[in-house]
Order: C-alpha cells, then sequence, then structure tokens
C-alpha cells in the first residue's frame, strides 16, 4: 500500500510495499533490454509485472517509455497519467502541501514518483505542444525537489524565454547562482538583457562566458556541426557537446532577441581584452629579477 512518511519538518518520503522493490529488479532488466533494441521482449516483461502489481508507478513509467518511443504516445501518456495520479493519491490532503513540503530525490523512494512526473511534463505535455501545462509540472516538480537532480530548470528557462515570461525565466535563474546550465546562465543574461536591465545583464553575461565559453563560440559560429559526442544523453559540462545542444535548442532564442547576438559578441571581445590584459601583466611580473 503507497503511503507517505514524514521524515522531517516538511520533507517527506514514499513507503512502498516489498513487492514493489522485488519487481524493480525485472524493470532493470527490461530497461537494459529496451537499451540493446530489444523493446518488445522489455514490453512483455513490463506487462507481465504490472498484471501482478497494476499500481507499479515505476514499471508503468518504464512501459511509458518503450510506447513512446515506439511511437504509441497516447499509450504512454495513459500510463503516465495514471502513474502521476497513484503518486498524488498518497499525498495527504491536509498535512502535505506542495510549495511547502519536499519529496526529495535523495531518498530512493521518491524517485519513481519523480521520474514519473518528469515524465509526463516533457511527452505528454511539451512534446504535444502543451508547453503551459508543461511548465505547471516543472513549477511542481521544482517544489517538491528544489535542488532538481532532474535539470527541470533547464527545459523550464527555455520554455520561459520562448514564452517572453522573462522577469520569471529570471527569477528562475536565481534559484540557481552557481549553475552548470547554459540554459539558466546564458538564459538569465538574455532574459535581463531583453528586460532593459543592461548593467545586471552585462556583468551576468560575462560570468557566463568565463564558466562556459564554448557557448559563445557555438552561438556566434556562421555554421553549425554537431560534434560527435552530441545527443549522447550525456553533456560534458563546458565542452562542445553541451555548447551545440544548447545552441540547437536555444540559439533561435538569441537570434530572435533584437541584436543579442551583436551583444554577445561586445562583451566576450571585452572579456577577452580583459583576460589579455591579465596575461600580459602576469608574463611581465614573471620577467621581473
Amino acid at each position: 500500500m503507497r503511503k507517505l512518511q514524514k521524515v522531517g519538518p516538511h520533507e517527506w518520503r514514499f513507503r512502498w510495499p516489498q513487492d514493489f522493490y522485488d519487481e524493480a529488479l525485472i524493470m532493470d532488466d527490461a530497461i537494459e533490454l529496451a537499451a540493446q533494441g530489444d523493446e518488445g521482449e522489455a514490453e512483455r516483461r513490463l506487462r507481465a509485472v504490472l498484471e501482478r502489481s497494476p499500481e507499479h508507478i515505476d514499471i508503468m513509467q518504464a512501459l511509458a517509455q518503450v510506447l513512446n518511443h515506439t511511437d504509441r504516445k497516447e499509450q504512454a501518456g495513459t500510463l503516465w497519467r495514471k502513474a502521476v495520479d497513484l503518486g498524488r493519491s498518497a499525498f495527504p490532503p491536509r498535512a502535505f502541501k506542495v510549495g511547502r513540503d519536499l519529496l526529495e530525490w535523495d531518498w530512493l523512494e521518491n524517485r519513481p514518483f519523480l521520474r514519473c512526473l518528469r515524465g509526463l511534463m516533457y511527452h505528454s505535455h511539451f512534446d504535444l505542444g502543451e508547453t503551459n501545462k508543461a511548465l505547471d509540472l516543472a513549477y511542481e516538480l521544482l517544489a517538491l525537489n528544489p535542488r532538481d537532480n532532474q535539470g527541470v530548470r533547464a527545459s523550464a528557462m527555455s520554455w520561459l524565454l520562448a514564452a517572453g515570461r522573462d522577469v520569471e525565466a529570471v527569477e528562475l535563474a536565481e534559484r540557481y547562482p552557481d549553475d552548470f546550465f547554459p540554459e539558466t546562465t546564458y538564459g538569465r543574461a538574455l532574459a535581463l538583457y531583453r528586460l532593459g536591465r543592461t548593467p545586471e545583464a552585462d556583468s551576468t553575461l560575462k560570468a557566463a562566458i568565463d564558466n562556459l565559453p564554448a557557448v559563445t563560440a557555438e552561438l556566434l559560429r556562421d555554421t553549425h556541426r554537431a560534434p560527435s559526442n552530441a545527443h549522447s544523453g550525456y553533456e560534458s559540462i563546458g565542452g562542445t557537446d553541451q555548447a551545440y545542444n544548447y545552441w540547437e535548442v536555444d540559439g533561435q532564442l538569441w537570434e530572435g532577441s533584437g541584436d543579442a547576438l551583436d551583444w554577445l559578441r561586445r562583451i566576450q571581445s571585452e572579456v577577452s581584452t580583459v583576460d589579455d590584459f591579465h596575461a600580459t601583466v602576469r608574463r611581465g611580473s614573471r620577467r621581473r629579477p
């Protein structure tokens, strides 16, 4: 029987029956089969588990992924919605409040629900053009798990900027001041620029260029070529793959924001000039007797 257990002030975790964990081992094997291309056998095994455990939301999530990948998006969406509804039904109606109470990723028991919520957000809303509904779920995920181990904030930033919701984009990015996602670092700079908050925009962009210079190089290219490791499912922080993936999703935001690319080019030249100056000073200091 699914339920939430309070583990601290406003902090909760799911409690699942033992067979939930036993069946999860079969799920791991099925996921491996799907990754190897045998999606038919993966689906068969997952459906067999659901027959025995019809409320196993982690199995629903895995099966929904298989269905989505084999172009049965409507069936996948139905499963994700059912899984999320089942998870939410465990929330104590008076004791638990989204926006105050947490279901953090650090608790392994919470991950099935958080994965289902993320799947519903991306594949049953955003992929179907329902960006506002996707954003609602992104905000719910970020409220439940503010540390955002799933990287939801990156997509949320892109969606907010695309919708012209620049103030909200700035507010979201400010929750993650030391972030490594270009969506939040460069995205915050772009939002500030579009809001006319020039000094903040300049300083934010300079910091972004210092931390992730490959992104600037990619945005300013005349032609774009995907590196061999782009779209691999993993990104190297500061790498050309991260830069290319960012351009592919958000490059149009920069191209469509007036003279934002000219501004980026100017700030890059200022950063380069400062770097050259400091390099010269360092070389000069080494020559001193």
